[in-house]
């Protein structure tokens, strides 16, 4: 995807930042998953292309976009783009670091196989072998077409995963 900034000659793609005429800096305020204010960018062409930006690249680690400045508030970190989202990322990984999984809806069962293949949007086979892989947790129960696992079990797994991820 591609964004024309500073007029209808000059196309950069999305999430690069551009110098413009006026030469103006701009950045976008961004609250990551633990609270901290950023002041990402640097000179982006016009408040657009910041907002693409942080939309594509930072609000899938849990942060918040804010509005588009033209200097740093006090109190907030002044980050590249690239930096900003690792800084995301980092924060996401944190604040799931501190979080109690969230709690059943049900009573805790044992799923079999098809159950969590169901689950996952596998089938069973690719869901034995995810578990032999270890991208699936050990079952609570049983080995190979007899595993079992609690509900729980799936579900701590399922809030761990940014934690796995940022590895």
């Amino acid at each position: 995807m591609a964004l024309t900034l500073c007029g209808p000659r000059r196309t950069i793609p999305a999430g690069r930042t551009a110098m413009c005429r006026d030469n103006r800096p701009m950045r976008i305020l961004i609250t990551t998953a633990t609270g901290r204010e950023v002041a990402a960018g640097g000179k982006f062409a016009d408040e657009a292309a910041a907002r693409a930006w942080a939309e594509a690249e930072v609000t899938r680690y849990a942060a918040t976009v804010g509005d588009v400045v033209d200097e740093v508030p006090p109190g907030a970190l002044q980050l590249s783009a690239a930096l900003t989202v690792r800084q995301a990322r980092a924060d996401q990984r944190d604040h799931a670091a501190t979080q109690p999984p969230p709690p059943l809806d049900g009573p805790d069962r044992l799923l079999d196989l098809d159950e969590v293949a169901e689950r996952y949007g596998m089938t069973p086979d690719s869901a034995r072998r995810s578990g032999e892989r270890g991208t699936l947790p050990e079952p609570d129960e049983g080995s190979g077409r007899t595993s079992r696992w609690r509900l729980s079990t799936l579900a701590l797994w399922d809030h761990e995963a940014p934690l796995r991820r940022s590895r």
